[in-house]
């Protein structure tokens, strides 16, 4: 997809998401896979540098097959192997889901305010991001995804992340050395990685259970105390929508992907 850039001034970051991936058929009265969709403001992993893994699930809603979930929090900090992970002045998300011949589908919802992530390594000032993904093709066993998002002043390292513009899906924002506000290290802390946009995946694709996931923001690497103690920290840190198609009537594998025409995109302007 075209790469789009613009110069102005005040950074805000935008991403827009359209996309195709996934289906399912049809039967009387109820879809023929049962949906479940999760919307989380953070998940992944941080793996300590004595080697143990933590898993993370922050603010998680989770709507299966009908209904609606919601799970609103005020500021939010979460700590693990003595850093500061992820920090927001407010987080909601929200989910739901339908069960029928007509509607076969899920959506996920994420909002936060002013979040810092990695102890102010990448921050941001506002989010607004929501996905979709329903059955739109019974007879082929396919179904879509579509989504879209707004972030708003990106920046690593305190520097605006990007410049104004589009960006295609799966662009990689390379991250070396830089230093990480670290309680647990006594000398500097240098993170090596990346930020993926929009890190889209498919899982068990040509399955009876595929399961689609769109990490809006995606930061992975490792950070080294260069003092006491040494040693590394790995981290992979998404902000997550995740949708998983159960197949109820065992009624054949269903393949998916995401669709070349979608639109998505990171759009700026910088004061």
């Amino acid at each position: 997809m075209a790469l789009r850039i613009t110069s102005t001034r005040l950074l805000a970051l935008a991403l827009l998401v359209s996309s195709s991936a996934f289906g399912t058929a049809v039967m009387a009265q109820t879809g023929p896979l049962d949906v479940e969709v999760t919307s989380s403001a953070l998940t992944g992993s941080v793996t300590c540098s004595d080697g143990t893994v933590n898993s993370i699930s922050l603010d998680p809603s989770t709507a299966h097959d009908s209904g609606s979930n919601d799970s609103a929090v005020g500021s939010s900090s979460l700590t693990l192997c003595g850093q500061n992970i992820y920090q927001s002045g407010a987080i909601d998300d929200s989910t739901s889901a339908s069960d029928t011949t007509s509607l076969d589908d899920g959506v996920g919802t994420t909002k936060a305010n002013n979040v810092s992530m990695l102890g102010g390594l990448v921050t941001y000032t506002k989010e607004d991001a929501s996905s979709t993904c329903e059955v739109t093709d019974p007879v082929a066993r396919v179904f879509s995804c579509s989504g879209s998002a707004t972030v708003s002043n990106l920046d690593i390292n305190g520097v605006p992340a990007i410049a104004a513009g589009t960006y295609a899906p799966g662009t990689t924002l390379n991250i070396v050395n830089a230093h990480v506000l670290s309680p647990a290290c006594t000398g500097v802390a240098l993170f090596t990685g990346k930020l993926v946009l929009e890190d889209e995946q498919i899982y068990n694709n040509n399955s009876l259970n595929p399961s689609a996931e769109m990490a809006w923001l995606h930061l992975i690497g490792d950070a080294v105390c260069v003092g006491l103690p040494l040693g590394t920290t790995h981290y992979d840190l998404r902000d997550d929508n995740f949708t998983s198609f159960m197949n109820t009537f065992r009624n054949g594998y269903w393949k998916g992907s995401w669709s070349n025409d979608f639109k998505e995109y990171f759009k700026g302007v910088f004061d």
